[in-house]
């Protein structure tokens, strides 16, 4: 196997396992769109969010921030159209 190939042999590894978190995660935000629904509260919580992305970019270089964070808008930004 030469060099790229090895790469995009690990790539797809990743892929799985993303996949299989990205699921997981998913199951939780129905969840919870559930309970806000019983709650009455509202989907969007910019409080939450900032934290999210507080949390996951926190310690990254200038360019993994901004990949991990534009990534992550998309993510907050789908599972709210779940809990809808």
């Amino acid at each position: 196997m030469n060099e790229l190939e090895n790469l995009r042999s690990q790539i797809d590894q990743i892929d799985g396992e993303l996949k299989q978190l990205l699921l997981k995660r998913l199951n939780v935000v129905l969840k919870i769109g559930e309970v806000k629904k019983q709650q009455g509260i509202d989907i969007q919580d910019l409080t939450r969010e900032r934290a999210v992305l507080d949390n996951i970019t926190a310690g990254l270089s200038e360019q993994a921030r901004e990949y991990v964070k534009n990534i992550y808008l998309e993510i907050i930004k789908n599972s709210k159209n779940l809990q809808k």
